[in-house]
């Protein structure tokens, strides 16, 4: 792994934006609820 630097805010909404075009996500809501389905993350809050 590189060193840290800081990125502004900016550049990573353009990192994201990016990434969501290449997976074929329309926005952030989409993209959580396909990666749910998909079983990649869990609900731990309905566990507790």
């Amino acid at each position: 792994m590189g060193p840290l630097k800081y990125d502004p805010p900016a550049a990573i909404k353009t990192h994201v934006s990016a990434v969501f075009t290449q997976l074929g996500f329309r926005n952030r809501v989409q993209a959580a609820i396909i990666v749910y389905k998909l079983g990649l993350v869990k609900d731990t809050d309905r566990d507790q």
